[in-house]
């Protein structure tokens, strides 16, 4: 369920997306690599780590390019801090060790999600999440109560982020239709170069600033 456009360079995964050469995606990780520690190093001391996850995560504010003054990309920047451990779980292709994660915010509320995340297998795929606020509003119309219980429209932005933040990095694969959107080429493919240079003017263009 998608609310908001994305951001234009994003090629919109329909299963009929150009395949990306693997010298092409091996560039990709490459960029995204040399972007998120870039990120991480000009705003040191914004980076918080996260012992119990062994990750470090930087969040910003990004502009959306709306005149709207209260809608903007929420970003997160994400690195593990011992890179892919093997768990049983999780296959080296569905372990995120790397990654910069988005959601649109429009007047306090969190809407579409997207992420670009390095994987353990060296790949960056794009991961597309739904408008969780829409989603949430549509379950209560058919009478299906939030998951915690909680009033979305009472939630601040950073509970919801945390929900949201919690909730596809540790159960995002465990559906397994998930697995099934994968393999038919409607999320979680490999990124081309032309779209990882507009993350890149996406995240670096005057305005970005951390947000704590």
């Amino acid at each position: 369920m998608t609310s908001y456009e994305l951001p234009d360079y994003v090629t919109p995964h329909d299963g009929s997306q150009p395949i990306v050469p693997e010298h092409e995606q091996a560039l990709v990780s490459q960029k995204l690599e040399s972007l998120i520690d870039d990120l991480m190093l000009q705003h040191t001391e914004n980076v918080w780590h996260n012992g119990f996850a062994n990750e470090d995560t930087l969040s910003l504010k990004v502009p959306d390019g709306s005149t709207a003054q209260n809608s903007y990309w929420a970003g997160i920047v994400m690195k593990k801090t011992e890179g892919y451990q093997p768990s049983g779980y999780f296959s080296p292709s569905e372990y995120s060790v790397k990654e910069v994660y988005f959601q649109k915010i429009v007047d306090d509320d969190g809407h579409d999600q997207f992420a670009y995340r390095l994987y353990g297998d060296g790949i960056v795929r794009r991961w597309d999440g739904s408008d969780v606020i829409a989603k949430i509003r549509e379950q209560r119309e058919l009478g299906i109560e939030d998951g915690n219980g909680d009033d979305a429209d009472s939630m601040s932005w950073d509970e919801r982020a945390d929900a949201a933040w919690d909730l596809f990095s540790t159960i995002a694969f465990e559906a397994p239709n998930d697995r099934l959107e994968r393999q038919m080429g409607l999320n979680e493919q490999p990124v081309s170069l032309a779209e990882i240079d507009g993350l890149i003017d996406m995240v670096t263009q005057p305005g970005v600033v951390p947000r704590y």
